[in-house]
């Protein structure tokens, strides 16, 4: 599992609705790549609701890198309506095969999973963007 387990995040949500970002690759990943993507993704979920002119051209252009991605309006929203003050959750980046191995193995704790698929096109546009070595 560990060949093709890409990326994980996690990030916990105090009491007061702060949250953290903790981030991991893999051996011999590309550095930054994971902090960038997960940093972006829960900003988005958590900082900004909607997408509109008020957050500025580089907000915008981050929406847009994310929504081709697959990270569209509908996934954010359901990351933000799964986690709430007091929680935490783990993001994990992985292939197909390797994401349904997972899910079975936090299957007997009852999580509440929130999955998105990439095509293999959102995936490259994802690491182009973010500046991902693949």
């Amino acid at each position: 599992m560990r060949e093709t387990l890409a990326s994980a995040g996690l990030v916990s949500i105090s009491p007061d609705g702060r949250y953290a970002i903790g981030t991991s690759d893999r051996p011999g990943a590309q550095t930054g790549f994971s902090g960038i993507f997960w940093g972006a993704l829960f900003g988005l979920v958590f900082h900004v609701h909607v997408a509109g002119g008020s957050y500025g051209p580089h907000a915008g252009a981050l929406f847009e890198t994310m929504s081709k991605a697959g990270v569209d309006t509908s996934f954010r929203a359901r990351i933000r309506a799964a986690l709430g003050a007091g929680t935490s959750a783990i993001g994990l980046l992985a292939e197909d095969d390797e994401a349904e191995k997972l899910s079975e193995l936090v299957t007997p704790y009852h999580p509440t999973i929130v999955e998105q698929s990439l095509t293999p096109e959102q995936d490259a546009e994802l690491a182009r963007e973010l500046g991902r070595i693949t």
